[in-house]
């Protein structure tokens, strides 16, 4: 009994502390984290709200006693949802026409595709070519699937630094450097520009120093 007035006490302490627009916003974004526990990325847009505007307080000391206080799980647990929120953002903003079903399926895809394509700038692009390989196998998204797609095309991705490396280590730098180049050329379309620029240029450091 005394532990539900003392409760009853903070709540009401805390409602007293909120402007009423701020314990309104509180309201709307705990229901929809209620209502949402297979809607991660919506669950993730609200814990952002109350995260930047601290609508937790003075209830909780921090965000992270929040999220373990109010809803039973860690802080940590808290930032992969909205980190897979602002994914889903991303992907929407990129990809035109996006379906819900074309979208990672829960908060443990977005955290493994997140882990595999690790620059948010090539989000949308990744997953558009990932999106490629569903649509054609007509395929559920999963994580093996995920991880098998994504996680092969950054290890292809990983080609021009590995190529720079057997050029460093060459004995006959000038010949290497040239049989490089001519790979490069060929494979060119598998690599970013930006990745390509940055090998050339390294390269080319290479054969002015020989």
């Amino acid at each position: 009994m005394k532990k539900n007035v003392e409760k009853a006490t903070e709540a009401k302490e805390a409602n007293e502390a909120l402007s009423a627009e701020e314990v309104k916003k509180l309201a709307e974004c705990e229901q929809v984290i209620q209502e949402s526990t297979k809607m991660y990325s919506l669950a993730g847009d609200a814990l952002t709200q109350i995260n930047e505007e601290e609508l937790y307080k003075p209830e909780f000391k921090s965000f992270d006693r929040y999220c373990e206080g109010r809803w039973g799980f860690s802080g940590s647990h808290a930032r992969r949802l909205m980190e897979a929120s602002e994914l889903v953002k991303k992907l929407r903003s990129g990809i035109p026409g996006l379906g819900d079903q074309e979208l990672p399926q829960n908060e443990f895809q977005a955290r493994l595709f997140m882990d595999l394509r690790s620059e948010k700038k090539h989000w949308a692009r990744s997953w558009k070519k990932f999106l490629e390989v569903v649509r054609k196998g007509n395929l559920p998204i999963t994580a093996a699937l995920i991880r098998k797609v994504v996680g092969a095309k950054e290890s292809e991705k990983s080609a021009p630094k590995a190529k720079m490396s057997k050029v460093k280590e060459s004995g006959d730098g000038v010949k290497t450097a040239l049989g490089l180049i001519g790979d490069a050329k060929t494979n060119v379309s598998k690599y970013s520009e930006e990745e390509w620029t940055e090998f050339l240029d390294k390269l080319e450091e290479l054969l002015q120093a020989a």
